[in-house]
């Protein structure tokens, strides 16, 4: 079974925002690299859109790869406390993609 958990382009040198087509949770669970660099010059827009804060140059080659970290939980429940769905949808998002992104990883040894 496949997961998309990357993006791959060619930068045309001007435009700043992409849509990233799948999801993820926060800016620390992508690696974006510019030409095999990594990089943080980006901001989340939105619920699924990066911006650079100054475009790829022309021709670049952009990765956009989503690596959940699992080190530590989203959510930490308390006894007695109200359990909100949501919450319950963030840690199961978080353990969903996190295994997802280990299975791509795999795949590709």
């Amino acid at each position: 079974m496949s997961y998309v958990n990357s993006y791959s382009f060619t930068s045309d040198g001007s435009t700043v925002a992409y849509t990233v087509p799948f999801y993820f949770m926060s800016k620390n669970d992508l690696v974006v690299t510019v030409n095999g660099i990594a990089t943080v010059d980006f901001v989340i827009s939105g619920t699924n859109t990066i911006t650079f804060n100054t475009a790829p140059t022309a021709s670049a080659a952009v990765v956009i790869q989503r690596q959940t970290i699992l080190d530590s939980p989203v959510v930490d429940f308390v006894q007695a406390s109200g359990h909100l769905p949501q919450d319950h949808n963030l840690v199961i998002n978080q353990l969903l993609w996190g295994l997802q992104d280990c299975n791509v990883r795999i795949d590709n040894i």
